[in-house]
């Protein structure tokens, strides 16, 4: 299956990191594990960030937006900048069963 998404992440050489909400009603988390179990048999390296129980907007049960939003951005820009910022700030989510993000590629 190759979706425009699929065909830029394996063409980018930029670093990726592709976050989803798996309680998400709008896009099916089948195309978030489409797009990761395409990429790694490719050898792609990236990181996947699966929110568990996040919607669309990821917000997780009783958030109202934006707060959902906000939280996964600092992530990813803790994730883009952890030199520039000096020790990585706690999570805001720390905690609450929200999965860290996963590195690869795996060698296995």
């Amino acid at each position: 299956m190759r979706t425009p998404l699929i065909r830029e992440a394996h063409r980018s050489r930029a670093n990726l990191y592709f976050v989803h909400g798996t309680a998400d009603e709008q896009n099916s988390i089948l195309g978030f594990d489409v797009l990761r179990a395409e990429l790694e048999a490719a050898g792609k390296a990236a990181v996947y960030d699966g929110v568990s129980g996040a919607n669309h907007a990821m917000d997780l049960p009783g958030e109202t937006s934006p707060a959902g939003l906000r939280t996964v951005f600092a992530r990813v820009v803790d994730w883009f900048l952890p030199a520039n910022a000096g020790s990585p700030r706690r999570h805001p989510r720390e905690g609450t069963g929200l999965r860290s993000p996963q590195h690869f590629p795996i060698e296995r």
